[in-house]
């Protein structure tokens, strides 16, 4: 459990460095809320303090008495304190105007069953800061308001909030099995009354339900990412996904160790080494299980990258098999006493004296892959 514990501390790690990138961010959002169009730019976007605590708002403030003695002191009574992973502000143009946005993201690596509840902390909390620092500003200035309703909760009628959007990225090859809403986990699934309870809702973006095409809408490498998650556990379609996208060629550092942790790869990243060729890699690791078969060994491997070294491995034992194999042939032994003395599978050996038989000019190599 404890190394379970630190291998998951490693993943949100590498993957809020990641997002911390403001292209990988923009991308994020340009996905879910333009639908890939490329509305939101990287040097609009500005870090902001992740750490988000919640107040009392208005206080215990009853009367007019209870307001002048918190401007002697200090009113905020900290409910709670959370940190989100990664949290910038945004300021964009719409219909001529000046807009300001607060863009949240959250990085998951494991399902997280109550993450509605926890996303509507994140927004709601941060409400609540930007009322007390407009009640703050307000009464540092004595600016008491029109009505007794201003002055008391020391917000105005024509104060307004900068709205916060915020956005879970999965990073898991699973099925999002969690609640997408608040009013998924509430105990009471009545209509007339779910229709009296607001509800939350949880914005995600996961690998295991994007469509190619929809992951042709990420402009960065958050594309090659996402896609390489999403086929982390099928061995034909990952290879083919790597082979076909020249970008793996080239992948960024943080994003090849975002693919490293999240999926288990086995990808070798260099000191200093700022782009990864995950088609060599992919390579390099066959070769590794290759030789590993030729000298017979048998490893326990796992998950994508590990099915691509046993396929290495298997390649390497049929190799050395057929050679062995060929000679007892010439020999005159039979296929029954062959795969006793090698002792392997009586079906596997007739199959090679099959192919003995049927391809006498090809070599050993090529006959492997007739093997499968």
């Amino acid at each position: 459990m404890k190394g379970e514990k630190l291998h998951t501390g490693k993943k949100d790690i590498v993957t809020k460095r990641y997002m911390q990138d403001n292209a990988i961010f923009a991308d994020v959002f340009n996905y879910l809320l333009y639908g890939g169009i490329q509305m939101i730019k990287s040097e609009q976007l500005k870090e902001l303090d992740t750490t988000v605590a919640g107040n009392v708002l208005g206080s215990s403030e009853t009367d007019e008495a209870d307001v002048v003695k918190n401007k002697q002191r200090n009113r905020a009574e900290i409910l709670t304190k959370k940190v989100r992973d990664n949290f910038k502000s945004l300021i964009t143009m719409a219909d001529d105007e000046r807009v300001y946005l607060l863009l949240g993201i959250e990085n998951q690596s494991e399902t997280h069953y109550a993450m509605p509840i926890r996303n509507m902390m994140y927004d709601a909390m941060e409400y609540s800061r930007q009322v007390e620092e407009i009640v703050n500003r307000h009464r540092g200035k004595d600016e008491h308001g029109n009505n007794r309703g201003e002055f008391l909760s020391g917000f105005h009628k024509e104060d307004k909030l900068i709205p916060v959007i915020t956005i879970v990225v999965s990073f898991t090859p699973e099925k999002w099995d969690g609640p997408l809403t608040l009013h998924e986990m509430l105990t009471v699934q009545d209509e007339a009354t779910l229709a009296n309870v607001d509800d939350y809702r949880l914005r995600l973006i996961s690998p295991y339900d994007l469509t190619d095409e929809e992951l042709d809408k990420f402009h960065t490498n958050l594309r090659e990412v996402l896609s390489y998650i999403k086929y982390s556990k099928d061995k034909t379609k990952l290879c083919e996904l790597v082979n076909r996208n020249k970008n793996f060629q080239e992948l960024d550092r943080d994003a090849a160790m975002v693919i490293n942790y999240c999926t288990g790869s086995e990808i070798e990243i260099d000191e200093g080494e700022e782009k990864i060729n995950m088609c060599k890699a992919h390579e390099d690791i066959k070769r590794e299980g290759f030789e590993e078969g030729r000298e017979a060994g048998r490893a326990e491997m796992c998950k994508a990258h590990e099915d691509i070294k046993r396929e290495g491995f298997e390649e390497g034992r049929y190799q050395k098999l057929i050679e062995q194999t060929r000679k007892k042939k010439v020999k005159g032994i039979t296929a029954h006493d062959a795969a006793e003395a090698l002792e392997e599978l009586e079906a596997t050996v007739i199959k090679i004296y099959t192919l003995l038989d049927e391809y006498p000019d090809k070599a050993d190599t090529e006959l492997v892959v007739l093997m499968y």
